[in-house]
C-alpha cells in the first residue's frame, strides 16, 4: 500500500494547478477531481456498431473477454483533463470516453506508471461540434500491446499528440474512423525507440464521408540496435468526395544497427479527392552535426540537440507544464 501511495504521489506531479484529473489503477478509477465534469461508469459500454460496423481485431476480443471491468468516462462540460494510469497487476484494460456535443475539451492520457505486460484497449467517441486537443504519452516497462480508436462525428476538430517512450517491446494501432462530414483531423505522432528490441506502430485513418480532411505527421527515432517499424494506411472509400488526407513520415536512425521501416500506403476509392504521402528516413545530417561541434558541443550533445528540434512539435506550447518537463528529462 506505501508503494502504491507514492506512486499515486508521484503520478500527481505531472497535474498542473487547477488541472482536473483522474488517476486509474489497475483500470479503475481511484482518484478525481472531476466530478462535476465527468461521470466515471463500470460496466456502462457504447456500442460503437451504432456508429460503424467492423470485425474487431483479435487483439481487441482478448481483451473484451479478459479485462476485468469496462470503464467509460462521460465528459459533459468544457474541461482541462488528465488522466494517468497506474498498472502493476492488471494485464488487461478496457476503457472508453465519450465527449458529449459542442464542447472544448484538453485531454491528456499518460501512460507513464504501467510497469507489467498490458494489453489496453481504448475507444474514444467525439459527438458533433466539439473541438478536441488529445494529447497521449506512453512509457512502458514490460511489454505493451495498445489499441486505440476514436470514432468522429459530424463537424468535429480533433489535434492528437502522441509520444512513444518505451523501454520494452510495443504493438501500437492508432484508428481514426472520420464517420460524419465536416471533420477536421492534424495527427503527430512522434516515436523513440532506444529499447534495443522491435516496436510496431500502426497508424490508420479512414475517411467515410465526404467533406473530411486529415493531416498526419509522424516522426520517429531508432538507437541502440533498436527497429521501429511504422505502417500508415490512409484509406478514402467511395463515395466520399471532397476529401483530403496528407501523411509524412520522417525517421532519424541514430546509430549503425537500428532501423526504422517505413510502410505508407493510401487505398482511394473515390476520384474527387486530393491525397499525398511520402516518408524519409536517414541519419542525422552530417554538415548539421559538424556545424554544432564546430561551435564547441560534443558529438553526444549535438545529437541530443538535433533530435530535440526534431521533436519539438510535440512539445509546442507545453514544455514548462509540468508532463512536458517530465518528458523532456526523459528523453535527454
Amino acid at each position: 500500500m506505501k508503494q502504491l501511495l507514492e506512486v499515486i504521489d508521484s503520478a500527481k506531479s505531472l497535474i498542473d494547478e487547477n488541472e482536473k484529473y483522474i488517476i486509474f489503477n489497475d483500470g479503475k478509477a481511484i482518484d478525481t477531481n472531476a466530478l462535476d465534469e465527468v461521470e466515471i461508469t463500470l460496466n456502462e459500454a457504447i456500442d460503437f456498431s451504432d456508429y460503424l460496423r467492423k470485425n474487431d481485431t483479435d487483439l481487441e476480443k482478448l481483451i473484451d473477454q479478459n479485462a476485468k471491468v469496462k470503464t467509460l468516462v462521460s465528459i459533459k462540460k468544457d474541461v482541462d483533463l488528465k488522466i494517468i494510469h497506474v498498472c502493476d497487476d492488471a494485464k488487461y484494460i478496457n476503457y472508453q470516453i465519450d465527449i458529449a456535443k459542442r464542447l472544448n475539451v484538453n485531454l491528456t492520457v499518460v501512460y507513464g506508471y504501467v510497469v507489467n505486460d498490458a494489453k489496453i484497449k481504448l475507444d474514444v467517441l467525439i459527438h458533433h461540434k466539439s473541438v478536441v486537443n488529445f494529447r497521449e504519452y506512453h512509457e512502458f516497462s514490460g511489454e505493451a500491446k495498445i489499441n486505440t480508436s476514436f470514432y468522429l462525428l459530424r463537424f468535429n476538430q480533433l489535434n492528437y499528440l502522441s509520444l512513444e517512450n518505451n523501454s520494452n517491446t510495443n504493438d501500437l494501432t492508432l484508428n481514426m474512423y472520420l464517420l460524419q462530414q465536416d471533420i477536421s483531423l492534424s495527427c503527430l505522432n512522434v516515436a523513440i525507440n532506444e529499447s534495443g528490441k522491435i516496436q510496431n506502430q500502426n497508424l490508420n485513418v479512414y475517411h467515410l464521408h465526404e467533406d473530411t480532411a486529415s493531416n498526419f505527421n509522424t516522426y520517429a527515432i531508432a538507437n541502440n540496435n533498436s527497429i521501429l517499424n511504422i505502417k500508415n494506411i490512409g484509406r478514402i472509400n467511395n463515395g466520399c468526395p471532397r476529401c483530403d488526407l496528407k501523411q509524412k513520415t520522417k525517421g532519424i536512425i541514430v546509430d549503425t544497427y537500428s532501423n526504422i521501416e517505413a510502410d505508407p500506403a493510401l487505398i482511394i476509392d473515390e476520384n474527387d479527392v486530393m491525397a499525398s504521402h511520402g516518408a524519409s528516413i536517414g541519419a542525422i545530417d552530417p554538415e548539421v552535426l559538424y556545424y554544432l561541434m564546430s561551435r564547441g558541443l560534443t558529438k553526444e550533445a549535438s545529437e541530443k540537440l538535433i533530435i530535440e528540434a526534431y521533436i519539438s512539435p510535440y512539445f509546442k506550447d507545453y514544455s514548462e507544464t509540468n508532463l512536458g518537463k517530465y518528458i523532456l528529462d526523459k528523453i535527454k
